[in-house]
């Protein structure tokens, strides 16, 4: 399962395959790539990112755009990470 990470606004993207989804090898994945106080997750709800928020200390916006819509408060939204993902994916 292929998991990406995208820094708003910086060229910094995380890729990486993970044998399965969970908090233990999404926390190893994106560890280097959060920072408290500076980072605000934005996830699609996946369990495994509460482990990730609780671990590092960063908060989460989560939500499913097919019932949320694809933007939240505004603001938030994981479309460039989807985006890249697809591309990858189409790649690979």
């Amino acid at each position: 399962m292929p998991l990406v990470g995208r820094v708003r606004g910086q060229k910094f993207t995380v890729d990486k395959v993970l044998t399965r989804v969970t908090g233990a090898e999404v926390t190893a994945a994106l560890k280097d790539a959060v920072r408290p106080g500076e980072t605000v997750l934005c996830t699609d709800g996946h369990s495994a990112y509460l482990h990730l928020q609780r671990t590092l200390g960063v908060p989460a916006k989560s939500f499913v755009a097919s019932y949320h819509g694809p933007v939240r408060d505004k603001v938030y939204h994981v479309q460039t990470a989807n985006n890249y993902h697809e591309q990858l994916e189409t790649w690979i």
